[in-house]
């Protein structure tokens, strides 16, 4: 018992909750901080000027005043109540401090007497709050007067508060994360409108337990770090591998066009052996190779083949680098490597109609990446062919079908640890058409030429596993159709030695938005549209080649690249050997 206490500057006092302290006159507090979890008495007034009132106990006074301090019952992170015995006057500049769990519990102002309600109350949550939680943190025995205003929780939730006639209720609700990103970033804007329409669905909980509460910058780098970046490489993927093969294919075509052609021959490109069982070895470049690296062959026959077929089996590294999905955390190109196998017979029907069919494997993945994982095999049967005319036109088209299976994972630490995988397998056509012409001068050919190149990949709807933010994607139709002008320089075959220069122009006519919609496996609640890299329109592509004659043998190199391309830069080299018989 005391006859007056004054607690001011950075003074402390506590009462435990066995202690009990009485003040024959009245209490001032100007600053420091008074803790309560037993009781304090005071015949005259409390007057709280400055500084914190906590605890979990009971303060008997006719009046506590609170002008531009702070009252939190019990201390800040634990929920309790703190009784004021009397009435109490909460001025415009007091603050009252909350805090908030599970729904229906929080720290509860107790007073038994009459209420003047001003100032703000500030909510401290915990990992239990939800939108929609209801919590009643004042309540008046007497007459209750005034309000108070509320700050908000956090960027996403908002406290409303009801002022009823012995207490004060709040109710939390939930703004839009589309607020709370910049619309210009399409990444943020499509999951922005997944959390906004799921939240009610359930699934989600443990997403917004954390995430309602961060940060407007803690909110986008929880966005960026969710970035579906395996999309954009399987269609990176599918643009590589049916370039690939076209690409290939072309190359036969173009040596039954210049008359290198030869019948009663296996050709060997590459030693496909070796890359199939040593495709880890490969070194990463910056742009797509196609690269036949090893020339030597050993071929055993016991059979003569006939004058007007040949065989060939070719092997390729590939590595290759692309764009990367807009708005993602990975800035630079990404780069991808693999190896193809092809196997195939030709046949010349007449003088002027040589046909050909192969079988190609492709197998192509996402190197150097942590985050993420992305694989894919392309098996194919390709049919091909030239019909020349009588004059000198020359129609050269392939047809190519097969299947175009993709794995990925991508790895996320928010809400949790989870690696979300899938798996999807998928219809692919691709498809030329050319039409040259040869005009032959005393050294060389020159080959006009112009075609149109058409590929499709019919992806199905993939469903992610592993983890709460899984999506379940619908992946689009891929397709493109490219014009081509070109010219092929030949060296007429006068000697054993054979030469080659040839460019294109390419003009990309499918020019659709290039996206996917996706929505939250866990729900069946609305999707929203991710963007992806757009496709180049133009671009050129140009090469060189030659061959020469050792014996029964040709060998032969060719390098081929693109040129002024974007989305996905490419360079083939291929060497080879062709032994007749």
């Amino acid at each position: 018992m005391i006859d007056r206490l004054n607690v001011g500057g950075n003074a402390e006092l506590v009462i435990g909750s066995t202690g009990n302290l009485t003040s024959l006159m009245d209490i001032n507090q100007t600053g420091g901080h008074i803790s309560v979890d037993g009781a304090l008495n005071s015949v005259g007034d409390y007057t709280l000027f400055f500084g914190y009132l906590t605890g979990a106990g009971i303060l008997n006074s006719p009046f506590l005043t609170n002008i531009a301090g702070t009252i939190a019952p019990g201390d800040i992170g634990n929920i309790e109540t703190l009784t004021i015995d009397g009435s109490a006057v909460l001025s415009s500049g007091s603050s009252l401090m909350i805090d908030i769990g599970s729904n229906g519990i929080s720290d509860v102002l107790s007073i038994t007497g009459d209420s003047s309600l001003g100032g703000t109350v500030f909510f401290n949550p915990n990992l239990g709050v939800r939108s929609g939680n209801t919590y009643t943190f004042l309540t008046t025995s007497g007459l209750q007067s005034g309000e108070l205003s509320a700050a908000n929780i956090s960027s996403i939730l908002t406290p409303v508060l009801t002022h009823n006639i012995n207490s004060v209720t709040a109710l939390i609700e939930a703004g839009s994360y589309n607020n709370e990103i910049s619309t210009s970033n399409s990444l943020h804007a499509s999951y922005a409108k997944l959390l906004d329409s799921n939240r009610d669905l359930g699934g989600l909980d443990a997403v917004y337990a954390t995430l309602d509460l961060s940060s407007d910058s803690q909110i986008q780098e929880v966005l960026t770090s969710w970035a579906p970046e395996a999309e954009m490489t399987v269609r990176s993927l599918a643009k590589a591998t049916a370039d690939t093969l076209s690409q290939f294919h072309s190359s036969r075509l173009r040596i039954m066009e210049t008359g290198s052609w030869s019948g009663g021959s296996i050709s060997v490109m590459g030693s496909p052996g070796k890359i199939a069982s040593h495709q880890d070895a490969m070194a990463p470049m910056s742009n797509v190779e196609v690269s036949d690296m090893d020339n030597e062959a050993s071929i055993k026959t016991n059979k003569k083949i006939a004058d007007d077929y040949s065989i060939y089996l070719a092997g390729s590294f590939i590595d290759g680098s692309a764009s990367v999905m807009p708005f993602s955390s990975n800035l630079e190109k990404e780069h991808f490597d693999g190896w193809t196998l092809s196997a195939g017979i030709e046949h010349a029907v007449s003088e002027n109609i040589k046909l050909g069919a192969s079988l190609s494997y492709t197998d192509l993945s996402l190197n150097d990446q942590a985050s993420k994982s992305v694989n894919s095999n392309h098996a194919a049967v390709t049919l091909y062919g030239q019909l020349q005319s009588k004059s000198n036109l020359v129609l050269s088209g392939q047809f190519s079908i097969g299947s175009f299976d993709t794995s990925t994972e991508r790895n996320i630490v928010f809400p949790a640890s989870y690696a979300l995988s899938s798996e999807d397998e998928n219809l692919s056509v691709t498809s030329k058409i050319q039409l040259s012409k040869p005009l032959k001068m005393s050294d060389f050919t020159l080959i006009p030429k112009v075609g149109l190149q058409t590929a499709m990949v019919d992806f199905n709807d993939v469903l992610e596993t592993g983890g709460i933010t899984a999506l379940n994607i619908d992946r689009k139709y891929y397709s493109s159709t490219q014009g081509r002008l070109g010219l092929d320089i030949v060296s007429n075959k006068n000697s054993n030695f054979y030469m080659r220069i040839s460019g294109d122009v390419v003009n990309e006519f499918d020019d659709s938005l290039n996206v996917f919609r996706a929505g939250f496996a866990q729900n069946n609640g609305e999707s929203a549209n991710f963007l992806l890299a757009g496709t180049d329109q133009f671009w050129g592509e140009v090469g060189a080649g030659f061959a020469f004659e050792i014996d029964k043998a040709v060998m032969s190199l060719s390098v081929d690249t693109t040129v002024g391309r974007d989305d996905l830069s490419t360079q083939s080299y291929r060497a080879g050997i062709t032994i007749g018989f």
